[in-house]
């Protein structure tokens, strides 16, 4: 129809009837489509045994939620009906997962709602609150031998360390901190001591938890091509070797591999920002975070897939396989490095504990000791024997010194200077002064000795 004639009457007329019959027709296979829902609905709520609906209002009692909320939820789909029937069978699954997430219903398409799913956990990942249900035994039709239990993951307890870290600091410490009921530890001095270490402990505890998390949070999750995988692991390998299409997608599935390792290398490269009273602790941390990273990494690069995918490079031909194999090398020189610091901080670490625990009164008696286990260090390990590789720990060790005293100064930072007795402050002042003294003595000794000794220079 040319666009500057205007339509007739009839066209007109033709058009709306043609408009009339496609929304007809979209209506009428609405309407079966809803029907076909409908007895599908109904024929999950016919397999719903009383059984299942116990499960089900007792899953409700634990989300707060009416019965109506969960049933809903659970008749959306024949899986979620096939894993309630799975679990009271013989030799079916022993455990499901009641979770509460954002789902599109059948009926509504277009309307994301809250439902109620079920699961096994073998493909779905959830979040937030679940209930978890089980059986210890074997028999399926007692419903008391049921067990329920609760469950978060979050961002904080995705992991095992996450859980136990968030469960300590939240509910053991803080009651264990608060008590004032400690027996006999509290009527003689070195009962008090014995108590002081305790806490001590678990606040390293809990330190070394957060930190194990934060490094475990850092694991390099990769993209997985399970179709591809399959298509090259059958005995068509050397026909898929002469296909460009094939190639191709192997290529873009490693270049975006190869994308995530160096961005991991980079930032481990780039200089840290860190706080001016960062102390040693912290140099540790860093680089089990890394070891975890490059790790990951590692393990990935051995992976079936990865082999696989690497193994059709080299025998297309590849130009990007020369690029993974400088790339592997690198990460591999990496993963050595922070093996190897790694090693050697927790061999530290036991020298230079004593400057979180004690006073600035006992801690000179521990700083040759500290000193000459840095100094072996210096002199033996492969990655931080440079002088600002040493620099830095040492600047690290000096800060907790510093960080130690302004606790003892200020006593435990619940009062200033100004006003406590004259007297008082100017003894805890010298007491300062005094390590510090001993520390630079110490260090000098040590730079000395280092001098002297013509293989360790």
């Amino acid at each position: 129809m040319d666009i500057s004639t205007p339509p007739t009457r009839t066209e007109m007329e033709d058009s709306l009837v043609t408009d009339m019959k496609n929304i007809m027709t979209r209506q009428e296979q609405l309407k079966k489509k809803m029907a076909k829902i409908k007895a599908a609905r109904s024929a999950r709520t016919a397999r719903l045994k009383p059984i299942y609906r116990t499960v089900m209002e007792m899953v409700a009692f634990y989300f707060d939620q009416p019965y109506s909320f969960v049933e809903e939820g659970i008749l959306d789909t024949d899986q979620h009906v096939d894993l309630l029937e799975s679990f009271f069978s013989v030799g079916g699954c022993k455990a499901i997962v009641f979770n509460e997430t954002k789902n599109i219903p059948p009926e509504f398409p277009r309307i994301c709602s809250s439902r109620m799913i079920v699961t096994d956990c073998k493909e779905e990942t959830i979040s937030g609150v679940s209930v978890l249900v089980y059986r210890p035994s074997e028999n399926i039709n007692a419903t008391e031998e049921i067990c329920y239990s609760m469950i978060i993951v979050d961002e904080e307890t995705k992991t095992a360390v996450g859980g136990l870290h968030l469960l300590l600091s939240l509910v053991s410490q803080p009651h264990i901190s608060q008590t004032s009921v400690w027996g006999d530890l509290n009527k003689t001095i070195a009962g008090q001591q014995h108590k002081k270490e305790f806490l001590d402990e678990l606040a390293g505890q809990l330190n070394f938890l957060k930190s194990t998390k934060i490094a475990l949070d850092g694991t390099v999750s990769f993209e997985s091509n399970p179709e591809m995988l399959d298509k090259l692991t059958t005995q068509d390998f050397l026909e898929h070797s002469t296909s460009k299409t094939t190639l191709n997608n192997v290529e873009r599935t490693v270049r975006t591999w190869m994308k995530q390792i160096i961005r991991v290398l980079k930032h481990s490269e780039n200089l840290r920002s860190e706080k001016p009273d960062t102390p040693p602790e912290a140099e540790l941390d860093h680089w089990r975070k890394l070891l975890v990273q490059f790790t990951s990494i590692v393990e990935h690069n051995r992976t079936k897939e990865c082999t696989t995918f690497i193994s059709f490079l080299l025998q297309g031909h590849s130009k990007l396989f020369k690029k993974w194999q400088a790339l592997d090398n690198w990460v591999t020189c990496c993963t050595y490095e922070s093996q190897d610091n790694v090693k050697y901080l927790y061999a530290l670490q036991k020298y230079w504990l004593p400057l979180y625990k004690m006073e600035p009164l006992d801690m000179a008696n521990y700083l040759p000791s500290l000193m000459y286990a840095i100094r072996m260090v210096y002199a033996t390990s492969r990655f931080l024997n440079t002088t600002e590789k040493i620099t830095t720990l040492l600047v690290k060790v000096t800060n907790q010194m510093l960080n130690s005293c302004l606790v003892y100064l200020t006593d435990n930072n619940s009062k200033t200077i100004w006003v406590q007795k004259k007297s008082d402050a100017i003894k805890k002042m010298n007491v300062c002064l005094n390590l510090y003294n001993n520390y630079r003595q110490v260090y000098q000794d040590t730079k000395d000795k280092i001098v002297d000794a013509e293989d360790e220079a």
